[in-house]
């Protein structure tokens, strides 16, 4: 499937996407993903990266990572949130440095995904 960043935006613009449905777009969309979280507005990159959470690809871990980094924090909890929903091995590499972030709030969301992937709250000190 062809997938345009018109499509892309068209799923992450509402108040309150369902990026469940707007994974659908596949791994397509994922190149537009990054863009938006690298250079996008902070709500759209947030969004962006939430979107990429829901798309089972080694890109999407990529995007995640990209976020993990950001400079707003919006963005980095999205990210760590965000984080739970991939299955791919690679996310370890995402909540590694997100469990260290500056801030408390994204610190904690990172070591509830951390809980939730392994099942265990000591989980972290793997």
């Amino acid at each position: 499937m062809v997938v345009t960043v018109e499509q892309v935006l068209a799923k992450i613009s509402p108040e309150e996407p369902n990026y469940k449905n707007a994974a659908e777009l596949g791994p397509e969309a994922l190149p537009y993903l990054e863009i938006i979280v690298k250079v996008g507005k902070p709500s759209y990159a947030a969004k962006a990266t939430s979107m990429a959470s829901h798309i089972q690809d080694e890109l999407a871990v990529k995007v995640l990572r990209i976020a993990a980094q950001s400079g707003d924090r919006a963005v980095r909890v999205a990210a760590a949130a965000g984080s739970r929903n991939l299955h791919i091995p690679s996310v370890k590499d995402v909540l590694d440095l997100l469990k260290n972030d500056q801030d408390a709030g994204v610190r904690r969301l990172a070591l509830k995904s951390i809980e939730l992937k392994h099942g265990s709250k000591n989980s972290f000190l793997l």
